[in-house]
């Protein structure tokens, strides 16, 4: 057991080893970073979504946002798309489970949102159709994926 908890620990010190050395994506983290603020600046919203382990994350996410991370600030408006049980069961229903996320953001979504897709596999077909909705919508994308 104590082994494999250090080869865990190890492989998370790694992995953000790995981000330190790629300039690449140390530069795309940048960049979503100030799409974030500008929105946040312009009275705009986050939504998140994402399945299982990535609906919670989503959750946390926009709880943070909403309330404080860190330090004292203003509220930031945000959502997390999976909260609402009423809306997934009946939109899942009525159209299937591929569109909770998007018929959500047909919705919700106004240009100059953020949403913020996440996907373990990058392959979930509900995370698709939502980007698709939302770049519809004029609502800036950001995919946490892999």
């Amino acid at each position: 057991m104590k082994n494999y908890i250090i080869k865990q620990i190890a492989d998370s010190a790694a992995t953000k080893q790995a981000i330190l050395e790629n300039d690449a994506l140390l530069e795309t983290i940048v960049t979503v970073a100030k799409a974030c603020v500008e929105v946040y600046r312009q009275g705009k919203k986050t939504m998140l979504a994402g399945n299982g382990g990535s609906a919670a994350d989503a959750q946390h996410i926009a709880a943070e946002l909403v309330g404080r991370y860190g330090f004292d600030r203003p509220s930031i408006p945000s959502l997390a798309l999976t909260t609402d049980t009423s809306n997934l069961t009946a939109i899942g229903n009525d159209y299937g489970y591929d569109k909770v996320f998007s018929r959500q953001l047909e919705g919700m979504a106004q240009e100059g949102d953020i949403f913020i897709g996440i996907s373990t596999s990058g392959n979930s077909q509900n995370i698709i159709n939502a980007f698709e909705s939302a770049k519809d919508r004029g609502v800036t994308t950001v995919a946490l994926v892999g």
